[in-house]
């Protein structure tokens, strides 16, 4: 598989995404496969989610429980995605609307309506491996109006967008066919908070697609650390015994052209 671009909708439900206008998200699920149980993990805090979905280990083992740009920055004790694809001599780019998801890894800040225009730019003369594109909308928001408020769906309908500039560029760069596109969440929320006290704190999306595979079925019980080690397998790359999450192997079971 050539290219592999994971997005992360951060605060984002299922339940939001199926009361959202979500062309794009729509479209891959039916090109693919969407899992509504998904599970994240504890804390219910982007930083320390994302490194959960990055390393693929829980947070007692990456140790990354800090949820601020501040110092002294957290440094996780593991290896990361990208850190994989650096030894491997591959190529990653990372597009963040948090500032704070650039402790992970030196990439780019961009408001939701300039991610585009920077996935285009910084690809204009090759395109990358892995693509991490991430919108901070759906949780600011939440945060704002409410859990599944209309200007919570608001929000993912414009992340949707987003959505849509990735489908769009892996066409561009004629590299769809060859493409998996994995999107989730770091943690969902309800009211206007998310503290793991409701079952839509815990829920994420787990939707995997892209013109490398076929309508499949995703497995019950897939969780948020299951999402680098996919990731590694669908590079070509080892996956590393110590990683708590595990290739989501229905994928290429059921999927493969």
């Amino acid at each position: 598989m050539r290219t592999v671009v994971l997005i992360s909708l951060d605060g984002a439900t299922p339940r939001g995404i199926a009361a959202a206008d979500t062309p794009n998200i729509d479209r891959l699920i039916a090109l693919g496969a969407m899992s509504r149980n998904a599970r994240t993990i504890t804390p219910y805090k982007t930083l320390p989610c994302h490194t959960s979905m990055l390393t693929g280990v829980e947070v007692a083992r990456h140790g990354v429980t800090q949820n601020s740009f501040s110092q002294p920055l957290p440094v996780p004790a593991v290896s990361t995605v990208f850190d994989h694809l650096d030894r491997a001599g591959k190529d990653a780019l990372m597009i963040v609307g948090k500032y704070k998801l650039l402790t992970l890894r030196s990439g780019h800040f961009a408001p939701l309506a300039r991610v585009g225009s920077v996935l285009r730019r910084e690809t204009r003369y090759h395109v990358p491996d892995f693509v991490f594109l991430h919108s901070a909308e759906p949780d600011v928001s939440g945060h704002a109006d409410g859990w599944e408020s209309p200007g919570y769906l608001q929000a993912i309908h414009l992340a949707d967008a987003m959505v849509g500039e990735a489908i769009d560029w892996l066409h561009e760069k004629n590299v769809w066919d060859d493409a998996l596109v994995i999107i989730s969440a770091d943690h969902g929320g309800h009211e206007k908070t998310h503290t793991g006290e409701h079952p839509d704190d815990v829920h994420i999306p787990w939707i995997a697609s892209g013109g490398a595979l076929r309508e499949c079925t995703l497995p019950d019980g897939l969780e948020i650390h299951d999402i680098a080690p996919t990731v590694l397998h669908a590079l070509d790359l080892p996956v590393p015994l110590e990683m708590d999450g595990s290739v989501v192997t229905a994928l290429w079971e059921t999927a493969t052209k």
